[in-house]
């Protein structure tokens, strides 16, 4: 999450490395690599970010994109976390190692698919003048402030989430990977419904570890698990009606988009925190008319990618997905009451239009009720 114009709190340059550590080029980033200058580079809420520029040993110049964490305790890991317990190496209180490691993987697998919109990843690992220093460092990428074409745009996402299906059929992914300091769920799981919930319940846990979200926010919650998750998800993996798990980049919204070259206007994408997931997990925050990445972009999507049957449900599907997207917001930034009243206003939407769930619909529809699916799944 790099920030061009937006104000970071005391709160959050709490969890920051010291601005030291982005003054000079640490031996385990570019050895054998002579450093010319290192600058300060965005505005990350969590981390520091710089950019290093270098002459390679036949005299080029190439410039890195670095960033850097440093040991904090992790938003949502504990030992009563179910996610956490199968993933022991979160409970460390350390999230600098993890944090980077899973921006790796994501960015490795992004930039497989997209090689000139994605800046090409390189290394994560720890510095050697301070083990408690962990970084991430990939190409730089000098990016133009504007958003990218409607079309041109949609199409790259649209390509992205056809020809990257998941290796086994199964959602989730291979290593932990975060959501600003928060350790998002990623837990291999064969059905789509099971992994949303199982995504949504580690999600409120958080909410909840961080701040006290009130009795209706938690009854519009259970009712939301309850009816309008397997409402909406069931249906997509029932009644001869299929969908592939595909990579997703999960944070896809205007601070994570742009453009390079003024003439070509390539779209680029940064800072993913990846799932394989429903291709429809990306559009959320396209669904929301306070951000810039609008409706245009989800319209266009839909004319390079076919919607999922049934696709009478799609715009239901977007407000479920903009639920996570608000409660996300709730869990990163406790106590941010915006973020509260768009969940509360999402989940009030969702539960009246929905009383009778699943079975309901199945009846409307002449369809047997598929029966619900293991509340886990969490094979390694």
């Amino acid at each position: 999450m790099v920030l061009q114009n937006n104000v970071i709190s005391d709160k959050d340059k709490a969890h920051q490395p010291d601005e030291r550590w982005t003054k000079f080029a640490d031996p385990n980033v570019l050895a054998g690599t002579r450093v010319l200058d290192t600058v300060p580079h965005g505005a990350s809420v969590w981390s520091r970010t710089a950019r290093i520029d270098t002459e390679q040993a036949d005299g080029s110049q190439r410039s890195f994109f670095i960033r850097l964490s440093e040991p904090t305790p992790h938003v949502n890991c504990n030992a009563s976390n179910a996610y956490c317990r199968v993933n022991p190496q979160l409970t460390s209180g350390s999230m600098g190692r993890a944090m980077v490691a899973g921006e790796l993987e994501s960015v490795r697998l992004l930039h497989g698919y997209l090689p000139h919109s994605t800046p090409a990843p390189i290394a994560s690992g720890v510095y050697a003048s301070d083990a408690s220093i962990h970084f991430f460092l990939c190409e730089f990428v000098a990016m133009i402030d504007e958003l990218p074409d409607v079309h041109r745009f949609a199409a790259k996402i649209a390509h992205l989430h056809t020809v990257s299906a998941s290796p086994d059929g199964r959602y989730g992914f291979p290593v932990p990977n975060y959501l600003g300091r928060m350790a998002q769920y990623t837990t291999w799981t064969d059905s789509w419904e099971v992994f949303v919930t199982n995504y949504m319940r580690d999600l409120m846990r958080t909410i909840e570890a961080a701040q006290d979200p009130g009795r209706e926010f938690r009854n519009l919650f259970d009712q939301v698990v309850e009816k309008v998750i397997p409402r909406l998800l069931r249906p997509l993996e029932s009644g001869g009606r299929s969908i592939t798990p595909c990579l997703v980049h999960g944070d896809l919204y205007t601070g994570n988009v742009s453009v390079v070259d003024w003439e070509a206007l390539e779209p680029v994408v940064y800072d993913a925190t990846c799932l394989y997931a429903h291709n429809e997990w990306d559009l959320a925050p396209w669904g929301l008319a306070r951000h810039r990445l609008g409706r245009a972009y989800l319209e266009a999507y839909c004319g390079y990618f076919p919607i999922s049957a049934p696709e009478a449900d799609f715009e239901d599907r977007n407000a479920l997905y903009i639920l996570r997207w608000e409660m996300k917001g709730l869990a990163i930034y406790p106590g941010d009451m915006r973020y509260r009243s768009y969940s509360m206003e999402a989940m009030r939407r969702l539960v009246e239009k929905f009383p009778e769930g699943y079975e309901g619909w199945a009846r409307e529809q002449g369809e047997t009720p598929a029966p619900a699916s293991q509340p886990r799944s969490e094979r390694s």
